[in-house]
Order: C-alpha cells, then structure tokens, then sequence
C-alpha cells in the first residue's frame, strides 16, 4: 500500500512487507467470471455487486484497519463489478482494473 508510515519500527515494517509478498487473491474471489470472450467479461450468475463491495471493503478493512481506505476500494471493486456486468468498458476504467491487478492502489492521475 506504498510507503510504510515512520512510526512503525523495524518489525512492523517486515510484517507488513512479508504479508504483502503472500500471493495475492485470485480475481475469482471477487468476481465469479464464467468466461472472458472477444474481450467481454461473462459472470457466473446474476451477482449483486453489493455482495461484492462488502467482501471488498472486509479484506481490506481487516487488512489495514482504515475504514476510508476500505470504503473506497469498495467502491472501486462495486464499480469495477457492475462495469462487468454490464459489458460496459472505458479507458480510465481499464487502468483502474489494471492497477488492481498489479495489486496498487490506484490515486491520482490514471
């Protein structure tokens, strides 16, 4: 998640470090995708993305204990989910998908 605040002291700073090397988790915990075709993204079954951001904003929650921060990876994920459902695609939303991806948080200019 970037930069380690300077408070933490060494021992956090490796905690932290080792849990972010851990394997990331799989897309499919997220988004249950049946299939990706021509470039269209096909889910499993009608999902409701708000089962989706909640998941989201849990992980992150216990993850990094910032309620703001899990609120808009939630957000992200709940937009990202619908976009999917909808067979719907745009530049700005493709990078966002993209950083995700390489698990950044994506901020700023996209």
């Amino acid at each position: 998640i970037g930069d380690l605040p300077e408070e933490f002291d060494e021992e956090e700073r490796v905690s932290v470090r080792k849990k972010r090397k851990k394997k990331q988790p799989a897309e499919a915990d997220f988004f249950p995708v049946e299939k990706i075709e021509n470039g269209i993204c096909y889910l499993k079954d009608m999902v409701d993305t708000r089962e989706i951001e909640k998941k989201a904003y849990i992980t992150v929650y216990e993850k990094t204990e910032c309620d703001d921060l899990a609120g808009y990876i939630a957000d992200d994920f709940g937009l990202i989910a619908d976009s999917i459902m909808l067979h719907y695609s745009d530049e700005w939303l493709e990078k966002v998908i993209s950083c995700y991806k390489e698990a950044i948080i994506p901020c700023g200019k996209l």
